[in-house]
C-alpha cells in the first residue's frame, strides 16, 4: 500500500467562480514520489490551475513528508491559517492515515522503525512556521 496520499477536493475558482476538482497532496514519501519532492522544492505542490480560466492559486494545506530511513523520519509543514491546536490535530491525523485501522500507513512504518508514535506530539512545532 503506498504511503503518499492526495485528497480530492472540490474548489470554486476565486477569479471566475467555476467549480472544479483537484487533488491535494497531504502525505509525500520521497522514495515513492520523487516527482512530488521537486514540486515541493519549487513551491508548486499545492498550486492548482482553474480549467475554466487558467488562473493559478496556491492552497493553504498541511503536508507530511515521511522519510523512514532519515532522522527525523517525519517532517510536517502546517497550513498557514491554522492554530497550533489545529496543526497538532492535522499532524496526528496524517500520521494515523489511513484511519481508523490501527497499524497501517505512516504509523505502522514508524513502529517498524522503532520510533513508535513519539513524533506525533511535537511534529507541528518542528517544521514550517
Amino acid at each position: 500500500m503506498p504511503i503518499s496520499h492526495a485528497e480530492p477536493i472540490t474548489l470554486t475558482c476565486p477569479a471566475c467562480g467555476a467549480s472544479h476538482t483537484a487533488e491535494i497532496w497531504q502525505i509525500v514519501a520521497p522514495d515513492e514520489r520523487p516527482d512530488l519532492v521537486e514540486q515541493i522544492r519549487n513551491g508548486a505542490l499545492h498550486t492548482v490551475t482553474c480549467p475554466q480560466c487558467d488562473q493559478t492559486h496556491t492552497l493553504d494545506a498541511p503536508l507530511l513528508i515521511f522519510r523512514p530511513t532519515a532522522a527525523p523520519p517525519i517532517l510536517f509543514s502546517p497550513a498557514q491559517q491554522t492554530t497550533s491546536e489545529q496543526d497538532q490535530q492535522h499532524a496526528a491525523a496524517l500520521i494515523r492515515h489511513p484511519a481508523p485501522a490501527p497499524g497501517r500507513g505512516v504509523e505502522r512504518r514508524l513502529a517498524r522503525a522503532g520510533t513508535g508514535n513519539r513524533a506525533a506530539p511535537d511534529v507541528a512545532s518542528g517544521f514550517g512556521r
